[in-house]
């Protein structure tokens, strides 16, 4: 009896041991440089022209899926002199399957679940990458902005050692291997960042070379479409109709000798913030129609230091405090924080009448950089944080960061919770800091007392994904701290 015991548990331990050695097993997708894999993709993806990544520039999932298949089997082919093959889901294959994007194929396996879905809050980002038996998937969501299946496909080449420090074929790193394998894995990853980018004046050529390395390292090409970007005279766009300023005078800004600025509102006149609210409810209609809905849209007053000297405004709302560099008694060097957010609080609640999904921004530079005083920001109102005069090595708001200069002591305090009701993105309790240097939103998890702004005390990748799995080794850092 206790040998038949016995006998029983070694049989027991020895399968236990074989359904986990199972499923540890490698798959093989190159051996000893001939294909042993087969890439398949959705029939949609098979017969769509891959996409051509350029600035602000999108399309349809199957694209984006067609060209992460191609950039798999190029990368595949340059480390082991393989050629993989694709085919359409609809095809019978042999030998390992690597399922690049949803697909029939993807939707049978239990247990997977692909990131989907796209809201205006842009929060649905991310990939997974499982493998089980002789099935490798890559696959993410690939809706609206996001490239979830190019950033899968981009994880699998950067764990077998692939990297793309530079643009272009001079910047690639390829490891060369004649035989390549893959284990058991069920991994999903989204990003902390949900803004990931920047720009620069470039030429096309050079745009589009730049635009596909970025996809590669994981960041975003069409940025526009993440959150409405608020650049320096975005207002101008919806400002009151100039022929006003002979009718309605009282619905412009002043400049400090009073006469009439026809491109600042008058911030403490509730008309004039009406008056913009048609104008970008205007915009977002004429886009629905047009078939681009926009998810967000946001402006901001010219560049330098733009201000309001109509007296009602300096009297109501202007609490006399000077912006970060500005020197005291001179009127021009004011911070406007408080009422050019009270203003843009007023256009924000005319637009979500109409469209109560849509996200505003605008941003907090120059003299809008310190958090106002007594205004609570509408959870539809994200801001773009431009601290233009912060300390290059610390976040201005720790205390080793703050300027030496006349602030007010409760914004020089760098109290978390403070900031956190100006530093914030949509309809979140916790800060969300979209940073311009590059454009990066802070993760859900908050404020941290000494780190704000910087994704390293995050455990983020230079990509905005989280490294969980180990450093990266490719630029480029998005923190200039």
């Amino acid at each position: 009896m206790t040998a038949h015991r016995w006998n029983f548990r070694t049989v027991a331990t020895l399968g236990c041991w074989g359904t986990m050695a199972a499923l540890a097993a490698d798959l093989t997708l190159v051996r000893d440089g001939v294909p042993a894999a087969t890439i398949v993709v959705s029939e949609a993806a098979l017969a769509a022209e891959p996409f051509k990544p350029g600035r602000n520039s999108t399309a349809p999932p199957s694209s984006k899926i067609k060209l992460a298949a191609l950039d798999l089997r190029a990368f595949v082919a340059k480390m082991s002199g393989a050629t993989l093959p694709i085919v359409s889901d609809g095809q019978e294959t042999a030998g390992a399957a690597l399922l690049v994007g949803p697909s029939r194929r993807t939707v049978s396996l239990k247990g997977l679940k692909i990131p989907s879905g796209l809201t205006p809050e842009r929060s649905e980002e991310g990939y997974v990458l499982w493998c089980r038996g002789d099935t490798l998937v890559l696959a993410g969501n690939d809706e609206g902005p996001y490239h979830g299946t190019h950033n899968a496909v981009a994880e699998f080449l950067n764990r077998q050692g692939v990297r793309w420090i530079l643009p272009g074929d001079f910047g690639e790193v390829v490891p060369q291997k004649k035989t390549l394998t893959f284990g058991s894995i069920d991994w999903t990853d989204r990003p902390a960042f949900r803004f990931r980018t920047w720009w620069c004046n470039q030429p096309a050529e050079m745009g589009a070379v730049e635009a596909l390395w970025k996809v590669r390292n994981k960041m975003q090409v069409a940025d526009m479409s993440v959150i409405g970007v608020p650049g320096d005279s975005y207002l101008r766009q919806y400002m009151p109709d100039p022929a006003l300023v002979q009718t309605q005078p009282e619905v412009f800004g002043r400049r400090l000798d009073q006469s009439v600025d026809p491109h600042m509102p008058n911030l403490s006149n509730p008309e004039a913030a009406r008056l913009v609210a048609d104008k970008v409810i205007e915009r977002i209609r004429k886009s629905r129609e047009a078939g681009q809905p926009l998810n967000s849209l946001g402006f901001a007053p010219d560049d330098g230091l733009p201000m309001d000297h109509t007296p009602q405004t300096m009297k109501d709302l202007n609490q006399g405090f000077t912006e970060w560099v500005g020197r005291e008694g001179v009127p021009t060097e004011l911070s406007v924080s408080e009422e050019w957010f009270t203003f843009v609080n007023r256009v924000t609640e005319h637009v979500v009448k109409v469209y109560p999904e849509m996200i505003l921004s605008t941003n907090g530079y120059a003299n809008r950089c310190i958090p106002p005083e007594g205004v609570r920001l509408h959870p539809n109102l994200a801001v773009m944080y431009a601290p233009i005069w912060a300390d290059t090595l610390k976040p201005f708001f720790t205390r080793r960061g703050t300027p030496d200069s006349q602030v007010r002591p409760s914004a020089g305090s760098a109290d978390p919770q403070e900031m956190s009701t100006f530093l914030h993105g949509p309809r979140q309790e916790t800060t969300d800091l979209l940073d311009p240097g590059p454009f990066i939103f802070l993760p859900d998890e908050g404020p941290e007392a000494d780190g704000l702004g910087c994704f390293f005390s995050h455990e983020a990748s230079p990509s905005g994904y989280p490294a969980r799995h180990g450093p990266w080794t490719c630029p480029p850092p998005s923190c200039s701290r």
